[in-house]
């Protein structure tokens, strides 16, 4: 896990906002980089190759940064989040056992093709 201790989180979410969501406390999350769809469109920052973050270290995560500072909102910024769909589900069902009370957004890559 990071060190989120050198980070003043609570000047953050005075200074900044997400413009969809207002002036809420949320967590950017990255739980996997790469996306191995070959899209015209799309950058390629990451490769092609799909890597996961472990379930374990992104819960551990979350649990540690939302007892800390409660977050209201997670913004998953994922290639494309919903590759695995059985983790998705283990993960979004572990996180709102932890705190019922957030929501989510996918800003960044979520596919619709795949998703059942």
């Amino acid at each position: 896990m990071p060190d989120y201790e050198f980070i003043n989180l609570h000047e953050y979410f005075k200074k900044f906002t997400h413009i969809m969501l207002g002036r809420r406390k949320y967590l950017n999350l990255i739980t996997s980089r790469g996306c191995s769809f070959k899209c015209i469109y799309c950058h390629n920052t990451f490769g092609k190759k799909v890597r996961f973050i472990p379930e374990e270290s992104i819960i551990k995560t979350f649990e540690y940064l939302n007892k800390k500072y409660h977050f209201q909102h997670i913004e998953v910024v994922d290639d494309i989040f919903n590759i695995k769909e059985d983790r998705v589900r283990e993960l979004v069902s572990r996180i709102i056992r932890t705190d019922k009370n957030i929501s989510f957004s996918y800003p960044n890559g979520f596919r619709i093709d795949i998703m059942s």
